[in-house]
């Protein structure tokens, strides 16, 4: 904290003339910094019939504390696209409008989560080309529908142990998809 996230601040207090003042009290209150220190939205805020209190009260405590936001679950592709080529961002969509009114940035979280489990059943049961049109697909339709709202995106998640796509669709899918990313 000392030395990445704290600098010195000189300030030189001048009169109406421009000459320097001395011995006057200056309060300084930050208003704003560069750090990036966020939360994660759940994806009940943003749902269409939620107007709860407690939601309310959620998202005020958002707003006043971070910066900085990533959806939780709503930019998954299990989320997204539970069944095939019925694909739905509206909750996504309301959160990254959200973020953008009240000044938060959004990080994309996740464009591919290579873990069997964590996608959805029906890219389980691809194999070759078909899953690879698959991925690449995902990716390019996520980035696009996002471009100018979402920052940066989490292209593949946990990477270094979901591995089930390099397992079966070679090394070079992780390049195809990261390029697709890239592109889009």
């Amino acid at each position: 904290i000392e030395t990445l996230r704290k600098g010195t601040l000189t300030l030189q207090v001048v009169d109406a003339d421009d000459r320097p003042m001395t011995n006057i009290h200056v309060a300084v209150q930050q208003k704003k910094h560069e750090f990036l220190f966020g939360a994660a939205l759940s994806s009940s805020a943003f749902e269409s019939t939620n107007t709860t209190v407690e939601t309310q009260t959620y998202l005020d405590t958002v707003k006043k504390y971070f910066n900085h936001a990533v959806p939780e679950n709503a930019m998954k592709w299990t989320v997204n696209e539970p069944v095939r080529d019925k694909i739905d961002y509206a909750v996504a969509d309301r959160m990254a409008a959200w973020c953008r009114t009240n000044g938060l940035s959004l990080r994309g979280h996740c464009v591919i989560w290579g873990c069997p489990e964590f996608m959805p059943e029906w890219v389980n049961e691809l194999k070759g080309d078909a899953l690879r049109s698959a991925l690449l697909l995902r990716t390019e339709h996520i980035m696009e529908h996002f471009k100018g709202r979402v920052g940066d995106f989490d292209v593949m998640n946990e990477i270094l142990h979901c591995t089930s796509l390099e397992g079966s669709l070679g090394e070079k899918i992780r390049k195809q998809i990261f390029k697709s990313a890239r592109s889009s």
